[in-house]
């Protein structure tokens, strides 16, 4: 069966403006590469909240998202895809208090489907964006 593997994240920014280069492999069976199989082929960027503060839940970032349809020429087919956005959207965390935390984590998905059947999906690790800034309090006069 057709499988996504080899999932990997890297993320640019400049002023304003983001890029996001993800890359795998897609595995096909013998089978599935002489008939020319078609599959749907998605990639979309997920907010990880794992750190302390944040509200335990993985989000689909909105508006980054590439989706095709898709045959495997080889056994081992590798892809790459360059996602554009304003770098804001990457920013999926809010911190009222003290501390302006501002890291971000996010990670690739790929998932490989046919016929609305899902067949494989796979995440890349984790890329860390942002850090902490102290915001200090407002003193009332």
């Amino acid at each position: 069966m057709a499988a996504v593997d080899n999932v990997k994240l890297e993320i640019a920014e400049n002023q304003g403006a983001a890029a996001a280069l993800v890359t795998y492999r897609l595995k096909g069976t013998p089978q599935e590469v002489l008939e020319d199989e078609i599959f749907i082929e998605a990639v979309e960027l997920i907010g990880v909240d794992k750190i302390a503060g944040e509200d335990g839940q993985n989000e689909v970032i909105p508006g980054v998202r590439f989706e095709r349809s898709v045959t495997i020429p080889s056994l081992f087919a590798f892809r790459s895809r360059l996602l554009a956005m304003q770098a804001n959207v990457l920013n999926e965390d809010s911190n009222p208090g003290p501390f302006d935390v501002r890291v971000d984590e996010i990670q690739a998905r790929v998932t490989l489907s046919r016929n609305s059947r899902v067949l494989s999906t796979a995440s890349s690790d984790p890329v860390r964006r942002g850090g902490i800034n102290f915001r200090p309090p407002v003193i009332p006069a």
